[in-house]
């Protein structure tokens, strides 16, 4: 039996090894038996051995069915096992932002040779359009699951996700606050306390920093704090955001490609410049007013879960499965899930 073939650049807990591990399994509900094949090892391959996916050093190519590479780092390792009878395809899980403070041309990393490029965001395709074969270009928005609904816990605290890094934001947001004069308690999931930054300070700091920690641990204090926050710089979907969005609480994020996307279509989302203090200031307060309403964040999650849930999410892979197999009638299936 031909076997589909994932290749991921490393099975860290950061988002695109994490969507992988997601996508194996959405392909075992499909019937599929799909074999993993990282660049790097990491501590998310528990999660995809638990989930019975195989871990694979060597891969016979004549039993290999499709191939996808996760990032565009794996896309030249994905490249190798094209050969007739088997399409190679990629979830790129990056923007132009990526690729320029990488210092890396887009056209030198094989997206031209693919057979099917797929994005999470649409706004990625329209960068990249230039790039690709026609024709070959769908969205597959991430999958999330989020099982807790406004459990009681850190209420007071406000969820940040990610390690400490520019792109993130963290630093930028912390210097929001000291400029906008609020008073506000983060919970750091996934960064360790950084060395030298006067605002997140040694204890007695006010912010927690849980440091990396279990993709299901970390859904938990997610849905556990009052709400989420983001002063990231760059995102292509932000699935932490989506699971607080799912858990019923509302989410504040800078008015970036990726967040201006999810506001258009999941209510309970709140933007701000993050380059303004002002702007920062204002949108805590709207996230103030949000954090009791119920109902509104019932209504958010209901949303949520209809474009990001498994459901939506194995529908759209079974048409990208056949599409892969040369089913052409799947085409119009996958674009009317695109966002306009």
């Amino acid at each position: 039996m031909r076997r589909p073939l994932l290749i991921s650049h490393d099975l860290s807990y950061s988002g695109a090894p994490v969507a992988l591990l997601a996508l194996a399994q959405a392909l075992k509900r499909l019937g599929e038996d799909p074999v993993v094949a990282p660049l790097a090892n990491g501590p998310l391959a528990a999660k995809f051995r638990e989930s019975g996916i195989e871990i694979a050093t060597r891969i016979d190519r004549a039993g290999v069915s499709f191939v996808i590479a996760n990032t565009f780092l794996s896309v030249p390792m994905a490249l190798r096992f094209k050969r007739p009878g088997t399409p190679v395809a990629a979830w790129i899980h990056e923007s132009a932002y990526f690729f320029r403070i990488l210092n890396i041309a887009p056209e030198k990393c094989g997206l031209q040779d693919l057979d099917v490029v797929l994005a999470p965001s649409t706004f990625q395709l329209v960068e990249l359009a230039q790039l690709l074969r026609p024709g070959s270009a769908y969205q597959l928005r991430n999958v999330v699951r989020q099982d807790a609904f406004r459990p009681p816990g850190d209420e007071a605290l406000l969820a940040v996700c990610g390690q400490w890094e520019a792109r993130k934001g963290q630093a930028q947001l912390l210097d929001l606050v000291r400029r906008s004069g609020v008073s506000v308690r983060f919970k750091f999931i996934g960064a360790e306390r950084p060395v030298g930054h006067a605002d997140a300070g040694v204890p007695p700091s006010p912010h927690l920093f849980l440091g990396p920690i279990d993709p299901d641990e970390a859904k938990l204090q997610i849905a556990r704090s009052g709400a989420l926050v983001s002063c990231a710089e760059a995102e292509t979907q932000n699935l932490c955001a989506i699971e607080a969005l799912m858990a019923g609480r509302p989410v504040l994020l800078s008015d970036i490609d990726a967040h201006r996307s999810l506001a258009s279509l999941v209510p309970n989302v709140v933007l701000f410049d993050r380059n303004s203090a002002q702007s920062f200031g204002e949108g805590l307060a709207q996230l103030a007013e949000a954090m009791p309403d119920e109902a509104l964040a019932r209504s958010a999650s209901v949303a949520a879960k209809a474009l990001f849930g498994e459901a939506a999410f194995d529908r759209r892979l079974a048409d990208i499965v056949r599409i892969l197999g040369g089913g052409v009638d799947a085409v119009a299936a996958v674009e009317r899930y695109q966002d306009r």
